[in-house]
Order: structure tokens, then C-alpha cells, then sequence
């Protein structure tokens, strides 16, 4: 467990594993902990985890919060470690960031895991980011019972479990209740300027997005297929039908990523 300071922010991050440097990111409102009960250990395989900021340990400036933000701090960390090339993977909001490095700085990464995107060249739909408004304003008064009366929380729980579970555990989540206005400002913002600049990742690339999800169109992980030259779209089953699935195919093809034989 450790922290640098870049710009005057202090970040926090773990490692585990000695080997190929892997960082794989965490979506909106997670933090290290939502990758290290995702990620099955790698022999042969580093391991860095930060949690990015506003989120986990690691302290937030909102005068300067957005993706390219969170794109610096990753590669602040990765010179801070002395790491050239490195593998990358992102949930979500970490594919988010993801993409925001590949875009600047393709030349830092051996390859490329983008696993349900909740963005593209634009923010998120405007009726997502009014959920994520609403929350924020509960989140803001502490109050769980208020986001379970509004309207947000009565379409979210009548389509699916895994997501309503999602945006309750906020409320459990201190740098969530703290950092609230994190689900105020990232769902309007976008992580790129326009498809255009998706021309420059010309490296190895594995899109994974799954049907039905609320917040992560399947139709996004289309998209970035479409512009990033190469790229592979798998379908993985969605979280509300098989967590378990879900989970053992994301490190299936985090294995495919590192061109790690399975034995």
C-alpha cells in the first residue's frame, strides 16, 4: 500500500505480483477493492491499482477534475515507478481514463482491455446522468431512503438488480458520500474530443460489453470497435444474469490481453 503526490494531490495505489506491468483501473464510485475482487493473481504479472481521484484513499481537486485529470495521474504514476510500456485495462469510468491515455499517449501501452463503457466521444445520455444527479444530491444529505423515493431509483430498480444494488452501495461508501460531486460533473464530460483521435491507438486492443446494461451500452463497445483500428468486441454475459460468468470472462480475456496461455 503506497502514495505519491502529483500536483499537490495525494494518490494512493497497490501493487501485487512481480512481472509484466498490468494497471487496471476501477469504474465510477469504486475504488482498488471493485478490481482486486475482480482480478484472479497472474504469475508473472505486476499488478498496480490506484484509486483515482475522488475515489478510495487517494484526495480529489474538483477545479481540475476530468478525464484528462485522471489520464495524467495514471501516467504520473507509471514514471513515478519507472514503467515505460504497459498493459491497461479499465472498468466503466476506468475505460473512460483508459481511453483518454490510449488517445495521448498510445506510445506508453503494450495493449489495450476496455470492459463496458459507459462513454464515448460524448458524455453519457442525458436521462443516465440525471440518475447520477439524483444520487449525487441523496448522497450530498446522506440519505439512501431519499434516493429510494425518487424517480431515478423507481426506473433503475424496475429493470435491474445488479444496477440498483450498484447505486445503493454509494451510500456505503464513504469517499462516495464524501465525493459526491464526482456523479455531478464526470457524466457530463467526455474522455476525447472526437472519434478522429481513436485513429492514433493503433495497438492491440479487447473491447468487452454485454446486452441490456443500463449504463454501459452494448452499442458503445460497437463504436469504439469501429474506430480503433484492429480492436476486438466480445460479448460477456451480463452481471444481472451470472456475476460469476461475468467475472471468470473478464480474466479469460485479461489472459488473452497479456498473451498469457492458460494451463
Amino acid at each position: 500500500m503506497s502514495d505519491i503526490l502529483h500536483n499537490n494531490i495525494r494518490l494512493h495505489y497497490e501493487s501485487m505480483g512481480e512481472g509484466i506491468p498490468f494497471i487496471f483501473l476501477h469504474g465510477l464510485g469504486g475504488s482498488l477493492e471493485q478490481i482486486k475482487n475482480i482480478y484472479v493473481p497472474i504469475n508473472g504479472v505486476k499488478l498496480i491499482i490506484p484509486d483515482q481521484q475522488g475515489h478510495g484513499e487517494s484526495e480529489v481537486n474538483w477545479e481540475t477534475y476530468n478525464f484528462k485529470t485522471l489520464a495524467d495521474d495514471v501516467i504520473a504514476l507509471t514514471d513515478y515507478l519507472n514503467i515505460d510500456k504497459f498493459y491497461l485495462a479499465g472498468i466503466s469510468m476506468g475505460a473512460a481514463v483508459s481511453i483518454a491515455i490510449a488517445a495521448a499517449k498510445p506510445e506508453r501501452l503494450n495493449g489495450l482491455l476496455l470492459i463496458r463503457n459507459a462513454w464515448t466521444h460524448l458524455p453519457m445520455d442525458i436521462k443516465i446522468q440525471g440518475w447520477f444527479a439524483e444520487c449525487a444530491v441523496c448522497l450530498k444529505n446522506r440519505s439512501l431512503l431519499d434516493f429510494k423515493k425518487t424517480k431515478s431509483y423507481s426506473y433503475i430498480s424496475g429493470i435491474s438488480r445488479y444496477t440498483t444494488q450498484a447505486f445503493c452501495k454509494y451510500f456505503t461508501d464513504e469517499a462516495s458520500v464524501k465525493n459526491y460531486r464526482k456523479f455531478l460533473s464526470l457524466p457530463g464530460l467526455s474522455p476525447i474530443e472526437d472519434s478522429i483521435v481513436l485513429s492514433k491507438v493503433n495497438i492491440p486492443t479487447i473491447i468487452l460489453a454485454n446486452q441490456n446494461d443500463l449504463v454501459h451500452p452494448y452499442e458503445y463497445g460497437t463504436y469504439y470497435q469501429k474506430y480503433i483500428s484492429g480492436a476486438k468486441l466480445y460479448e460477456i454475459v451480463n452481471k444481472d444474469i451470472d456475476m460469476a460468468a461475468h467475472k471468470e470472462a473478464v480474466n479469460q480475456y485479461i489472459l488473452e490481453l497479456l498473451h498469457i496461455n492458460k494451463h
